[in-house]
């Protein structure tokens, strides 16, 4: 668990998993569909809570922006506002994300430097930067939702002088072919066996849809 978190905090910028779960199909069926969102919303939350840092889930209703390049500046933006001076940006699909990962972007922010988690079709499934590095007009037009962020991202840090680090590539979901593409990964392994075995203890007609809760940091800002 990081020690030091007076300064840094994670950004879990997403959608709720009822909407996630209205435009991704991972599962066949909605009620499998959506309760897969939730374990994989469940499973990034407790991944990003572990680390000891302070979460702050920013869904649909909190964006502000009409593209998503946007809304995910905004996002960094306010929490630069509130006070954090390193922001480690993470999204809710990719379930091999773990603690180690979380761990090494904040060491690398404490020594200056960027670091940005490649997904495995040229995405981002992580990115962490600093105050200083957060250049809102030019941040906010990468190109977002491509194969190509991450290497934009990259261009991105080295035309402001910053060293940027890569984390190992992993798997993300966005497709129902996701879950047979990455079907070695034992993260993806437990989650679809979870959602079997509650499948078969419990009747579909008695689930009962819970609402998300977005996990937001009770602390107050940090001393800038």
């Amino acid at each position: 668990m990081i020690v030091d978190t007076q300064h840094t905090a994670i950004l879990l910028f997403t959608r709720t998993s009822e909407k996630e779960a209205s435009l991704k199909r991972l599962q066949q069926l909605q009620v499998n569909n959506l309760s897969l969102h939730r374990s994989l919303q469940d499973l990034v939350l407790n991944t990003a809570r572990s680390s000891g840092l302070p979460v702050v889930c920013i869904t649909e209703d909190q964006q502000r922006g009409y593209s998503f390049g946007e809304r995910i500046a905004n996002a960094f933006r306010e929490l630069f506002y509130q006070g954090y001076y390193n922001v480690i940006g993470i999204g809710a699909d990719c379930p091999d994300l773990n603690s180690e990962d979380i761990e090494h972007a904040h060491e690398a922010l404490q020594h200056g430097n960027a670091v940005i988690g490649p997904d495995k079709r040229g995405g981002a499934y992580l990115i962490a930067m600093n105050r200083g590095m957060f250049k809102s007009e030019v941040f906010e037009r990468l190109l977002w939702q491509t194969n190509n962020l991450c290497s934009d991202l990259e261009l991105y840090f080295g035309s402001i002088e910053a060293k940027c680090e890569l984390l190992i590539s992993k798997s993300d979901l966005n497709f129902s072919e996701d879950i047979q593409i990455y079907a070695s990964s034992s993260r993806i392994k437990a989650l679809l066996n979870a959602l079997n075995t509650k499948n078969t203890q419990v009747p579909k007609s008695k689930i009962i849809p819970q609402p998300f809760v977005g996990i937001h940091s009770h602390r107050g800002p940090p001393n800038s």
